[in-house]
């Protein structure tokens, strides 16, 4: 990869740490840095794909001890920094999974810019894999912020699944989009609101996707709150539920168009919701005298 451009000026010098090698042994965990770096980083957990247009990607990961974050690289010999329109992300991670985003572009025209996505893969036991996923049908792009991942029991399978506001309906309904690992097919569903929030609780964006067990995704405002949808259903429609968040402490209700990330975060353990909250308290200027 060759060329530099200020848009991707930040992800192209990994951090310096003490590298673990996957082959002898890691951590249970780690902490997984968002960005994807722009570098050849091959090793052990090292896998490849093609771009829509025929490119090589290669994908490795960067293992580090917590608290230092673990990152991911990804090399394609055959594009230039300026073919791409923004920096690399990871969208999400659930257990074995990693799905990147790439947000390429093709020319100089906006309407050549692709959003691809791709799904890594370690299962122990196996070399790691990557594959591209496909758009889907009479959809240009997807939303990262939408998409989640639904984990089909060890096999190694999964469901893609995405969330968003219909095109076609004038009621204000959604759209479920499903990608099957299996069939390597995107479907899609109509999906309604079960009792609706009145319009100030509705969301309207989605900061996360989370797994709330079974075969049940949450879509998180982390403002308003979550919506809920089976993604295994099988109803000719999937139907969504509206789980309220508490609204915010005092010291946060001056700061709601803040990045909420500074302030607010969850996820669900156990079946249990688990929301983290900073409240961010301005204390009065001390008095000289004292």
């Amino acid at each position: 990869m060759t060329g530099s451009d200020t848009r991707v000026a930040a992800c192209l010098n990994p951090p310096t740490i003490t590298e673990l090698n996957a082959s002898q042994g890691l951590p249970p965990w780690i902490s997984l840095d968002t960005r994807v770096y722009l570098a050849d980083r091959h090793n052990s957990t090292t896998a490849a794909a093609e771009t829509s247009k025929g490119h090589a990607v290669q994908v490795s990961i960067c293992f580090a001890h917590p608290p230092a974050l673990s990152y991911v690289c990804i090399h394609c010999p055959g594009l230039q920094h300026a073919n791409f329109a923004s920096e690399p992300r990871v969208v999400r991670s659930e257990k074995q999974f990693l799905l990147l985003h790439l947000p390429l572009n093709w020319s100089t025209r906006l309407v050549r810019r692709s959003s691809e996505y791709y799904m890594y893969q370690a299962v122990p036991g196996r070399p790691p894999t990557l594959s591209r996923i496909p758009d889907p049908p009479g959809r240009s792009f997807l939303v990262a912020r939408d998409l989640g991942i639904h984990c089909c029991g060890d096999g190694g399978e999964y469901i893609l699944a995405g969330l968003c506001p219909s095109r076609d309906d004038a009621q204000g309904g959604y759209e479920l989009h499903l990608y099957s690992s299996v069939s390597r097919a995107w479907t899609r569903k109509p999906a309604y609101l079960e009792k609706p929030p009145i319009e100030e609780q509705l969301p309207v964006a989605s900061h996360k996707v989370i797994p709330l067990g079974g075969s049940l995704l949450g879509w998180v405002d982390l403002w308003r709150g979550i919506m809920v949808c089976d993604v295994l259903s099988d109803e000719t429609y999937a139907c969504v539920w509206f789980v309220p968040l508490p609204g915010l402490m005092p010291g946060n209700e001056a700061d709601c168009h803040l990045c909420p990330w500074v302030i607010r975060d969850i996820t669900c353990i156990n079946g249990s919701f688990k929301l983290v909250e900073i409240e961010l308290i301005s204390l009065p200027p001390k008095n000289k005298d004292e």
